[in-house]
């Protein structure tokens, strides 16, 4: 019996084996480790890729390393924020988890992405920061699974008056991490995408 050809990718914390010919979508289906839900914001972020078919810039590991820094250990949730917030620098592998999706990383990134980001963004709009991140641990593991967000490969989850966005790549590396977060407006359902 020949061993069957194709890839493994780790989507939302999962290893999938994607077969030679099987779509990325189809293989998560197989594996039994997804909700519908899930599946279904992958595939529509998988089809927005294809439509766009952007010049990637990915990173390699090494670039990957540098960009996220120093690895701060042993905190997690609101202990996260606050490191990262006290350091501005850094990141903190599985400061959350989902059940649905799994371990989300937290890094103190750039102006794009991470969160610095998040405040940058929110200090923008005249949000007192530390009041906004209060309750960002909430946000991102109890939040109401929203579907696929705007930025590429990412989830958007929600709760009466914010929302996080939580990509599963980052530069095409398979990183799953706090994208941004934001106030929403309309609830918990609102169809409100993410400011970019």
């Amino acid at each position: 019996m020949s061993e069957q050809k194709g890839v493994w990718r780790t989507i939302c914390g999962r290893k999938v084996f994607i077969a030679e010919g099987q779509t990325l979508t189809e293989a998560m289906r197989a594996s039994g480790k997804f909700a519908d839900d899930i599946i279904d914001a992958v595939d529509k972020n998988e089809n927005d890729k294809a439509k766009k078919k952007q010049a990637d810039d990915d990173m390699t590991e090494e670039q990957l390393a540098d960009f996220l820094g120093e690895e701060f250990k042993d905190v997690k949730g609101q202990a996260a924020i606050k490191k990262l917030m006290q350091e501005k620098r850094g990141h903190v592998k599985g400061a959350f988890v989902r059940e649905d999706i799994g371990a989300i990383d937290l890094f103190w990134g750039n102006g794009d992405v991470g969160l610095q980001h998040i405040l940058d963004r929110r200090e923008e709009q005249g949000i007192e920061t530390s009041e906004f991140v209060e309750d960002m641990t909430e946000v991102v593991e109890q939040g109401q699974f929203g579907g696929p967000a705007k930025s590429k490969d990412s989830f958007i989850f929600r709760t009466k008056d914010k929302s996080a966005v939580i990509a599963y790549t980052f530069k095409g590396n398979d990183v799953q991490y706090v994208l941004s977060s934001f106030m929403s407006h309309g609830g918990g359902k609102g169809k409100k995408k993410p400011p970019q």
